[in-house]
């Protein structure tokens, strides 16, 4: 299952793709927006989510910071991440919200880590 949106965040509408992955350290969902445009077809665009120890299973933890900025709404409007945050994980100098992902998100996950 693929999943794709524009992220209006910027100013500049961008095309995205999700990619899904698992951190290496502790297992925990990774997921990365990959550019969908022709100019910038398969580029990186942004790591949204955060490796951080204590993420319930089946949830992420939203990069909200920095060019994270408004990720929880886009992810959310983008059938992601559902609800509010379960829980704030402290680290360093901000506060990362964990969500539940959703059947979609999860079935997705699952797809990529079957291979």
């Amino acid at each position: 299952m693929q999943i794709a949106f524009t992220d209006t965040r910027l100013g500049m509408p961008k095309p995205v793709k999700m990619q899904f992955a698992h951190y290496v350290e502790g297992g925990a969902p990774a997921i990365e927006l990959i550019c969908a445009d022709e100019d910038d077809f398969g580029e990186h665009w942004l790591t949204a989510t955060v490796n951080v120890p204590g993420i319930p299973q089946g949830c992420v933890a939203v990069k909200n910071y920095s060019e994270g900025e408004g990720l929880p709404e886009l992810l959310r409007s983008a059938g992601v991440i559902e609800g509010e945050p379960l829980k704030h994980i402290a680290s360093g100098y901000v506060s990362i919200p964990v969500f539940r992902l959703t059947t979609g998100a999860l079935q997705a996950l699952e797809e990529a880590r079957a291979g």
